[in-house]
């Protein structure tokens, strides 16, 4: 079990689940501990919809909209967390963003359940914020000197 503030329910799509839906839980990293994947913290920043779902030999590709806060931090082979699951992004088009997931991860994660129309919690990578915020403040300071 856990706790979920009202911060985190009118973020999420945690605040849609209901009594035994899945969803993924995994344990906060220990310093020390091996790291398998991408570096996040786990504070999902909006939601998002699965635009498309298409199956890709033993895989499938996601779609993924994305809204105009998220734009500047979405990048073709940057990561996302995407239910807490780090995963690479894929090709960025306009208004969206593809995923392209392995068997591995549909196995054993929450995605495979995902269709269109689905929603899904992001979660940017806070380097990747700090980089990107920082980049758009200096640009910005740059113009009014």
């Amino acid at each position: 079990f856990f706790d979920a503030i009202q911060e985190t329910l009118s973020r999420t799509t945690l605040g849609q689940t209901v009594e035994g839906d899945i969803v993924n839980l995994e344990r906060a990293l220990k310093m020390g501990d091996e790291l398998g994947g991408h570096l996040l913290s786990g504070h999902i920043m909006c939601t998002s919809s699965v635009v498309s779902r298409k199956n890709n030999g033993e895989g499938v590709d996601l779609e993924i909209s994305v809204n105009d806060e998220l734009k500047p931090y979405i990048m073709e082979k940057g990561y996302i967390a995407i239910d807490g699951i780090s995963l690479t992004i894929g090709k960025v088009n306009k208004n969206t963003f593809n995923l392209h997931l392995i068997p591995e991860t549909l196995e054993r994660t929450t995605i495979n359940s995902k269709i269109e129309g689905s929603l899904v919690n992001i979660e940017i990578d806070s380097i990747t914020q700090a980089v990107v915020s920082t980049v758009a403040s200096i640009m910005e300071n740059s113009t009014k000197t």
